[in-house]
């Protein structure tokens, strides 16, 4: 006498139900595809474990016309195979999220196994197949045995169906009462949310430079001009300032600032080392508001065109757009090459050895090497107007008081550089002189304006010497945007690294919502935008605090909607160990 076990195979159309049934019992692979209502096979004989088994197959469709129908054949079952097609996910996605829980609704008692059809396509399609460790791990958490079939390979089929027919004689054994007390299946494991990423800080990034674009303009459009270059025997001149050209050339400055005259004037019949065959004469005098001003007049084998380019290298590091006669021109492709002849002409004749270089490199189709010269020249430029003009007692007209002290300053430095301070001597007429009266400065800070005025000459600041938070304050209040980013990055790395500090938690609490508070009002928008992430993502740390109350009701808001973690996840959590502890509880 044989036992009965009876086994249904369910899961989508086409995923080999039928393939895996007809091969088994008949050890060939069926062609062509044979589409499946609700068939049964003629009883088989099997051994199991030394035991005769009278096994009975069913096949169902997989269809969603059969959806209806297909419940009618769960019933009297001893095993079911829930069967997926190992290259189409979905497939699998299907059997978890229809074919379990219709099962579960109907017959929750009937055991089940989960079976991958196909495997032979993990060698010929390797990356198409789902994953095989992560399809165990599901069926492992939804308490399935798994198994991997080829037909067409004859792969598996023994050992799954092996396994079935225990689990469905085991299962067929028992009374009618017992059956509901057997098939218990582990319980699903319990997986907790998955927390959200914790964002990542905002970047920060410093405004590019206009040092180069602020003295060109400067040049384009003169403002306290107090040199005057006469070019083409005197029919043309270019008004230019004696701090850039001074700054920018040792040749200008052995002129102006050493005041050299009579030995650098001199024509190319001249052998003498010390002429300049370039400068006809120079020579010096005084405008109406007093200022000296000095009148060189350039050697007339020099054209206008060719002397205002050398004046926007001396002003800016690099070649490019030039102002012919008040009208904009470029260089012409067609007098490329003669042009640039003449430019290296002068390069030579005014000691200017970076601007033949560059000449080099636009002649050889590389001037991609030329914006790091432009870039050093600035630096250069820079670091000569503070060692030459920087708060000194002569060659400065403006005069500040800050905290009961004097301060001096060159005015085209201030006009070129800061909008605050171009209108601000806009105001006074030209003719007029300009330190006359005492700019009075109240409210600032001495070492902080000191440090804006170093930004205004070299393009840098000494934030490391300064109070970081005032001198934002002092360049917000200037409108020097690039300054104001050089601050918020160094208040940032600084509040960073404290809160980072274990030991310093309570201090960076303060110092983090104070930095906030100063940014939200002066303009600091990447330091405010760092302080909220760092808030929000850091938000039990601050939201109990006193501080927090300082803040703002928009603030505040913001920070509770992005706040990490979310206050979704702790809701999901809360639920989740809700279960978790009835699940414990039911267990004891």
């Amino acid at each position: 006498m044989s036992d009965n076990v009876q086994i249904l195979v369910v899961g989508d159309g086409g995923v080999g139900k039928t393939s895996l049934l007809i091969t088994y019992v008949t050890d060939s692979f069926p062609h062509p595809y044979i589409p499946s209502l609700a068939d049964f096979y003629d009883p088989v004989i099997r051994k199991v474990e030394g035991q005769n088994i009278r096994l009975t197959l069913m096949d169902t469709g997989g269809g969603e016309d059969y959806d209806r129908l297909r419940p009618l054949s769960y019933y009297g079952r001893d095993i079911i195979l829930l069967c997926f097609d190992i290259r189409n996910e979905s497939t699998l996605l299907r059997v978890k999220e229809k074919y379990i829980p219709d099962l579960d609704y109907h017959v929750p008692t009937i055991p089940r196994i989960l079976v991958g059809c196909k495997s032979d396509l993990r060698i010929t399609e390797p990356n198409s197949c789902v994953d095989k460790d992560q399809t165990e791990r599901s069926a492992n958490a939804l308490g399935l045995h798994y198994f991997e079939t080829s037909s067409i390979k004859g792969h598996g089929l023994q050992t799954c169906f092996d396994k079935a027919m225990r689990l469905g004689l085991d299962y067929s054994r028992l009374p009618k009462k017992k059956k509901q007390e057997f098939y218990k299946r582990p319980p699903k494991k319990m997986i907790a949310p998955v927390k959200p990423i914790k964002e990542k800080p905002p970047t920060s990034s410093v405004e590019e430079s206009t040092f180069a674009e602020d003295w060109l303009q400067m040049l384009n459009n003169p403002k306290y001009p107090d040199v005057i270059f006469l070019i083409e025997g005197g029919q043309q001149e270019c008004k230019a300032h004696s701090i850039v050209l001074s700054s920018a050339s040792e040749l200008f400055c052995r002129i102006i600032r050493d005041q050299k005259y009579s030995g650098l004037v001199g024509t190319s019949e001249d052998t003498s080392s010390d002429k300049v065959e370039g400068i006809d004469t120079i020579c010096c005098s005084k405008n109406n508001d007093g200022r000296n001003i000095i009148t060189i007049e350039i050697n007339h084998t020099f054209e206008v065109v060719t002397f205002r380019q050398l004046l926007k290298f001396l002003y800016t590091g690099h070649l490019g757009i030039i102002f012919i006669l008040g009208h904009p021109g470029t260089i012409l492709e067609t007098n490329k090459i003669e042009q640039l002849t003449e430019l290296r002409r002068a390069a030579n004749t005014f000691k200017l050895p970076y601007l033949n270089d560059i000449c080099y490199n636009i002649e050889n189709s590389e001037e991609c090497l030329n914006q790091s010269i432009g870039t050093y020249l600035n630096m250069e430029t820079g670091k000569k107007m503070k060692e030459f003009y920087f708060n000194q007692t002569t060659d400065c007209d403006v005069k500040f008081e800050v905290e009961g002290e004097h301060i001096t300053a060159s005015a085209v430095v201030l006009y070129s550089r800061c909008p605050v301070f171009a209108d601000m001597l806009s105001i006074e007429p030209e003719s007029e002189k300009i330190e006359s009266s005492e700019i009075q400065l109240p409210n600032t800070q001495q070492d902080s304006f000191l440090a804006l005025l170093e930004f205004l000459y070299t393009d840098h600041a000494p934030i490391h010497d300064a109070n970081c938070t005032e001198l934002l304050l002092t360049a917000d209040k200037y409108g020097i945007l690039k300054l104001v980013n050089y601050c918020e990055i160094y208040i940032i790395n600084m509040l960073d690294k404290l809160t980072k500090s274990s030991s310093e938690n309570g201090n960076a609490v303060q110092d983090v919502i104070d930095a906030l508070l100063t940014a939200q009002v002066y303009n600091a928008e990447q330091l405010t935008r760092w302080c909220l992430h760092t808030i929000s993502t850091n938000y039990d740390k601050f939201n109990n605090t006193e501080q927090f109350s300082q803040l703002s009701d928009k603030t505040k808001k913001h920070i509770e909607t992005h706040r990490w973690p979310p206050l979704s996840y702790l809701q999901e959590m809360e639920k989740f160990e809700r279960r978790r502890t009835r699940r414990k509880c039911s267990i004891l």
